[in-house]
């Protein structure tokens, strides 16, 4: 069997107790498993690029070629992933094709954040005492069934890499016993996370006072300016990522915040944190089922004085806990349209909490029928929906090359096109566009839920002549050229996914 045995303190500070971490042949089958499923959701989305995908890799390409944040010509703060920039840049050193190495960077991310689910599923039963051998296992082979897993793990974003940064450091501030490496590398890692998902800046604040106790305990019996001398340089590490960005940011755009703060508004009318809700819902219905069911119990178990030995939660829930508030408030105040990847960057490590505190609380049979449930609601929801997604995504991607084609070859070079969804078509055609969705241009963002005219003359203020829209922008627009279009989207429509509509380049009509 597979050994895994480590040290491990538990949660009430005691001195470390070994705990054997082995899975039984169930426990490896799964874990075979889920090595099949991630190979198979790899080779369906092989195809398949996030149209944002497409925005990091056109930038990456300017880094590469020694331009700076440069998407379609024009330098702009319009990426929300700068790291993830610099690593695909880095990674086509090594792989001699954008797209094939966009996609090994993905499929890194996701094995990292696979192996950071099971390792903080390890520590959360070892602070609990928890004798569930397998439950890394079943929490594995349940996320690799979700949507969102479907959607995400190769699409070329930074989600699942997030992720396993965000439990990485809930792992490494949380160490019963501090190292010098765990300590130094807590800041450090701490510096670099605003750089991967910008709201991961809040986890300065949060884990800040988990890094502080770290330092004391590290410094423990040393003296005052070796005390210092450690958390001085912490400090540097912590600060250094983010201070190198922020200057470059200021010297090349005069700002630091991404223009997708202001373009990722949530509608008028709309609410935020139903719209949270609704993407949790979808996507990990096993958080939703385990959080109700868990509320319940305490309430139960609280009203007959029936709650187990160390209940309290652990130590390395309290960050990953307390930065699902802080970001959920946040996106709530800021009325930010909560996009799915948003929640994939917390869900991993939230859905393996709440299965740790359900099987603890709620014993074997509960816990296995809230993951049976989970897993049928998953399951329906990623073949119904996720799997013919990912696969009109990929028929997206063609799609959009035959029509950059077009534009090559039939539009004149100095003509200007006024277009949403920007990515694919930035990396692609020669022309400059205009974006009218307000990320390489936060003008247009003014205009995102006004009238489409008012949208409309602002892109013809910034010489668009060109408009690539579905429907005729305006009276008078001359079709150009059109292609099939495979929906895309999430539906529950019978038959959405086998509607085709269409992609069309209208020429405007002249002032």
């Amino acid at each position: 069997m597979m050994n895994l045995t480590s040290s491990i303190a538990t949660n009430q500070g005691s001195s470390p107790t070994s705990v054997g971490l082995r899975l039984s042949p169930t426990g490896l089958g799964l874990v075979g498993l889920v090595v099949l499923a991630c190979l198979y959701w790899f080779q369906h989305a092989l195809g398949y690029w996030e149209d944002d995908s497409f925005i990091h890799l056109e930038y990456a390409r300017s880094v590469f070629e020694g331009q700076g944040f440069v998407f379609n010509g024009v330098l702009s703060n319009g990426d929300t992933a700068p790291l993830w920039v610099l690593l695909l840049a880095g990674a086509r050193h090594l792989v001699p094709d954008w797209l094939l190495a966009g996609k090994a960077l993905a499929a890194l991310g996701t094995v990292f954040a696979l192996l950071m689910q099971f390792a903080y599923c390890r520590r959360l039963q070892a602070d609990l005492g928890s004798d569930a051998q397998d439950q890394p296992a079943w929490v594995l082979a349940l996320f690799v069934l979700n949507p969102y897993f479907v959607y995400w793990a190769y699409s070329g974003m930074e989600a699942l890499a997030a992720s396993g940064l965000l439990m990485l450091l809930c792992l490494l501030v949380t160490r019963p016993t501090a190292t010098p490496l765990s300590f130094l590398g807590s800041a450090f890692l701490l510096g670099l996370s605003p750089l991967v998902r910008p709201e991961m800046v809040l986890l300065i604040g949060i884990c800040g006072p988990f890094l502080l106790w770290q330092w004391w305990k590290l410094v423990e019996g040393k003296t005052g300016p070796q005390r210092m001398a450690w958390f001085l340089g912490a400090a540097v590490l912590l600060a250094l990522p983010l201070a190198c960005w922020t200057l470059y940011a200021l010297d090349a755009f005069g700002y630091v915040m991404p223009n997708t703060n202001a373009a990722k508004r949530a509608p008028p009318g709309t609410s935020a944190a139903w719209r949270m809700l609704m993407v949790y819902g979808m996507g990990f219905p096993g958080v939703m089922l385990s959080l109700a069911a868990l509320a319940v119990l305490a309430l139960r178990k609280r009203a007959v004085g029936a709650l187990p030995r160390h209940t309290s939660l652990p130590m390395a829930a309290w960050p990953l806990l307390a930065y699902v508030v802080v970001t959920s408030l946040f996106y709530m105040v800021n009325h930010t349209y909560v996009q799915t990847r948003y929640v994939m960057v917390v869900a991993p490590g939230l859905s393996v909490l709440c299965y740790v505190m359900l099987r603890h609380l709620g014993g074997r049979t509960l816990h296995a029928v809230v993951l049976g449930v989970a897993a049928a609601a998953a399951l329906f929801i990623t073949v119904q929906q996720a799997h013919p997604l990912v696969r009109n995504k990929a028929e997206k991607v063609e799609q959009i090359e035959r029509m950059s084609a077009y534009i090559n070859a039939n539009l004149p070079a100095d003509a200007k096109i006024a277009v949403y969804a920007i990515g694919q078509f930035g990396y692609l055609v020669r022309n400059e566009l205009v974006d009218v969705g307000g990320i390489t241009q936060p003008e247009a963002a003014q205009y995102l839920w006004a009238p489409p005219e008012q949208m409309l003359a602002w892109a013809k203020r910034q010489g668009a002549t060109y408009y690539l829209e579905g429907g005729a922008p305006e009276p008078g627009a001359e079709l150009v050229h059109e292609i099939d279009a495979s929906s895309i989207g999430w539906s529950m429509a019978p038959g959405y996914y086998d509607r085709k509509g269409k992609l069309r380049l209208w020429k405007l009509a002249p002032p």
